[in-house]
């Protein structure tokens, strides 16, 4: 089992870090905020690794460039769903968010759906996650959306229609 050393935050030049399948462990360090210029950050399929509330604020809060965030698998059970609203942060940068089997909880806003530049979206596999979709500003370029085995709940609104550029959608939550 590796760890992420505090070290990781002087590297400030970094644009790109990918450590999926490293057999990470621990907390991710919070001076993984330190990294703002970051355009991509892939800490998937490490699941012994935990982030905590603060590391996710402060980092979301410096991480102003980041186009691609993929932490699937990495156990965010402490961080609220309303927490990712600070995701507006990165509304003009990103691209691609993948949360898949992070152990999120809470009522997740509307507002991650409604995110200006958003093609891939996906938070699977989250079950105590719950929200519905927005019944209008779909005003996103949203391509792939996965909201599968989560606790969505309510209709599919009409106005996922607006959604143009929609290749793949799995809905799979409760209707009431």
């Amino acid at each position: 089992l590796l760890f992420i050393t505090v070290s990781i935050g002087d590297l400030v030049s970094l644009t790109h870090l990918n450590l999926s399948f490293c057999f990470l462990g621990g907390d991710i360090p919070s001076q993984i905020s330190h990294l703002s210029k970051l355009v991509s950050l892939d800490l998937s399929i490490n699941s012994v690794m935990d982030l905590n509330p603060l590391t996710w604020k402060k980092f979301i809060h410096n991480a102003t460039n980041l186009g691609e965030l993929n932490l699937d698998h990495v156990d965010m059970s402490s961080i609220e769903g309303s927490s990712l609203s600070m995701l507006k942060n990165l509304s003009s940068s990103l691209v691609s968010l993948s949360l898949t089997g992070t152990r999120l909880q809470g009522y997740l806003s509307s507002d991650i759906l409604t995110l200006p530049n958003l093609q891939t979206l996906d938070l699977s596999n989250n079950e105590y996650l719950s929200g519905q979709l927005p019944k209008s500003n779909w005003s996103t370029p949203l391509r792939y959306l996965d909201l599968s085995f989560s606790n969505f709940s309510g209709e599919i609104p009409y106005s996922i229609s607006q959604l143009t550029s929609l290749t793949h959608l799995v809905p799979h939550w409760k209707q009431f």
